[in-house]
């Protein structure tokens, strides 16, 4: 038989749904449309994927087996849509991809100037989330492909993951800051002051109050005006730190937290386009260069 993947692609989406009336709003059409294009689609196969009723559209037992193997259908056909729309130099056109707020905090100024000079015909769409919602959008065909640390991501067969650089992680603090001028502090001390942080912490670092942000420009203002302890890469504030007005605390033999490895992610089985491939030359470069 023929495959419509547009109908096969509105079937899925009633099968989501549960409704006939939701699907067709969601895909904008007609719902005695989307019922006729249903129909067919049964008719052909031979199987009732839906029994119908006031409820709405519930998904027969061999119709789950049905939906499933025209979800790997369309996802095969969106891989290679995707992967032969891609050919070419990538320094035209658009680019959406996701950052980790510290990642996109540390790099994306440097990233847009560089594009922007060396590729003024590419567009960039850059989103900035936590990891979480990122491999949603990833996994939704929102982006094509995001990076962040390796601590923030799942195992999964779904996504490749891989490993571009590992950056230093320290507790950072004012200048001033009662504990700048001691030559190393421990953990208990630290404790006994609030915590920055740009992600959810376990009890263990964040005893006392904290503020979670993920713009970490507002942490490296909030930072220079209280006593709280930023935990955070020192490549982000080499500037403070070369003037002093922050300082990264010596943690006396503490390697609790020092580094994250930072991953660049993809759908597994999905080429990346030339314009991504430029994307992640320049975070390899960024991140590997010295400092």
């Amino acid at each position: 038989m023929k495959y419509d993947l547009r109908k096969m692609l509105q079937l899925v989406a009633v099968a989501r749904a549960g409704s006939f009336s939701r699907a067709a709003t969601q895909l904008h059409i007609t719902q005695p449309a989307l019922s006729r294009n249903v129909a067919a689609i049964e008719r052909e196969l031979g199987v009732k994927v839906f029994d119908r009723g006031r409820g709405g559209a519930s998904v027969t037992t061999v119709g789950s087996l049905v939906v499933a193997e025209i979800e790997t259908l369309l996802e095969y056909a969106n891989r290679l849509d995707h992967n032969l729309k891609h050919f070419g130099s990538g320094d035209a056109g658009n680019i959406t991809f996701g950052l980790g707020p510290m990642v996109g905090s540390l790099l994306l100024s440097d990233m847009a100037i560089d594009f922007l000079e060396k590729r003024p015909g590419l567009h960039l769409r850059p989103v900035i989330m936590s990891a979480p919602e990122l491999l949603r959008e990833l996994l939704n065909h929102h982006i094509e492909l995001f990076v962040c640390g390796r601590e923030q991501l799942p195992e999964g067969e779904q996504i490749a993951i891989e490993a571009i650089a590992s950056i230093p992680i320290a507790r950072i603090v004012r200048g001033d800051h009662p504990l700048a001028t001691r030559p190393s502090v421990s953990a208990d001390q630290v404790l006994a002051y609030p915590v920055l942080s740009g992600v959810e912490l376990p009890p263990a670092l964040s005893a006392g109050g904290e503020v979670i942000c993920d713009n970490y420009h507002i942490l490296r203002d909030t930072v220079q005006r209280c006593d709280g302890v930023w935990l955070t890469t020192p490549r982000m504030v080499q500037a403070e730190l070369a003037a002093g007005t922050l300082v990264v605390l010596d943690m006396a033999g503490d390697e609790s937290v020092t580094a994250t490895e930072i991953c660049l992610v993809h759908r597994q089985g999905y080429s990346l386009s030339p314009a991504a491939q430029h994307v992640r030359h320049f975070v390899r470069q960024f991140l590997l260069a010295p400092g």
